[in-house]
């Protein structure tokens, strides 16, 4: 797309780990206090929220089940076109990313939180 990389913003993370683990519980953009996701970032900037999870069977958190991992959730971010418009838009100079890490009765599951920012 010809844009500048984002830069990784430690305030984002926070937030990002945040709703990491809010989407664990209640899978939506709508947090457990009913705000936005979005919201947490200040209402003075661009924001913007993508969410993900993903679940293994087994998973033993080596680094090609990592890049494994990554590359599956980003294939399926970018198919949809509401979260990729979040991935390139112009607007967007700063990110934060968490991924929560839940044992389940079917696996682990992944459940990352991406926040945009300027």
């Amino acid at each position: 797309q010809g844009l500048p990389a984002l830069t990784l913003d430690s305030e984002l993370n926070s937030y990002a780990a945040v709703r990491s683990e809010e989407i664990n519980t209640v899978w939506s953009h709508t947090r457990p206090n009913g705000t936005s996701g979005a919201d947490m970032i200040s209402s003075t900037k661009w924001r913007g929220e993508n969410l993900s999870y993903i679940t293994y069977g087994s998973f033993g958190f080596s680094d090609s089940e990592q890049n494994n991992a990554a590359d599956s959730v980003f294939a399926s971010l970018k198919a949809s076109p509401s979260h990729y418009s979040n991935m390139v838009s112009g607007n967007y100079t700063k990110i934060g990313i968490y991924t929560y890490v839940a044992n389940t009765g079917s696996g682990v599951k992944l459940c990352t939180a991406y926040m945009f920012s300027n």
